[in-house]
């Protein structure tokens, strides 16, 4: 069995190196043997269009970037990502959060293994000092 993830991004365009690596967080994911498709889209919940190099990836057609156009807030730019999501299986980064390399192989293999349609997860705390 493959799983196909649509992972959502909502940012509030205020942090783009953090928006950055987040991105590549996904991008960098090791798909292993049950992994098929991995989508990214962004959310954009600011007024403000993104810029620079996450422009740049969604030109190489690495991503997708909705346009909120307006603030409404981070549960509208989260639902508006579902609804623009072509894959069933839903995912949730924060723009300043990132994913370890194996982050969405271990919960595949968890969904496959324990047939479950959730699964959460923990996390941890990383201050930049």
């Amino acid at each position: 069995m493959k799983l196909n993830f649509s992972i959502i991004i909502p940012t509030v365009n205020k942090r783009p190196k953090k928006l950055l690596r987040a991105i590549h967080s996904v991008m960098d994911q090791k798909k292993g043997n049950i992994i098929d498709q991995i989508e990214i889209i962004i959310s954009n919940n600011s007024s403000r269009a993104l810029e620079g190099e996450v422009v740049v990836e969604q030109q190489k057609g690495l991503l997708q970037v909705i346009d909120g156009s307006a603030v409404r807030g981070v549960s509208f730019a989260r639902n508006q990502g579902v609804a623009t999501a072509k894959h069933d299986i839903i995912s949730f980064l924060d723009d300043d959060d990132w994913w370890c390399e194996t982050f969405l192989l271990e919960l595949s293999q968890a969904l496959v293994e324990k047939n479950v349609d959730l699964v959460c997860c923990g996390y941890w705390f990383w201050e930049d000092r």
